[in-house]
């Protein structure tokens, strides 16, 4: 896990770390439903909320992050859908 920055919006800390929601609800910030989230940093909403930064950025930390998404993967391929003659009878 890596840490926290105080520069980083509050919705990129979500995007990485979807677990983090509670330090913010735990702390009675409304930060994770706002329409400013992608523009606020930590830092911001840590003074605008009057919390301690320094612990606050741990406790996010602790968080677990998403894994990685893999490089390279497309989309799940359908399968085949394999017709019977009564299904090209139909109509649809």
């Amino acid at each position: 896990m890596g840490p926290v920055h105080p520069e980083e919006t509050v919705s990129e800390v979500l995007r990485r770390r979807p677990k983090a929601v509670r330090a913010f609800f735990r702390r009675r910030m409304a930060c994770p439903g706002c329409a400013m989230a992608c523009f606020e940093t930590v830092e911001e909403v840590a003074r605008a909320y009057r919390v301690p930064l320094e612990p606050f950025l741990r406790e996010l930390a602790a968080c677990p992050e998403n894994p990685p998404p893999t490089q390279g993967r497309g989309p799940t391929p359908r399968p085949a859908q394999g017709g019977s003659s009564e299904d090209e009878s139909r109509p649809w």
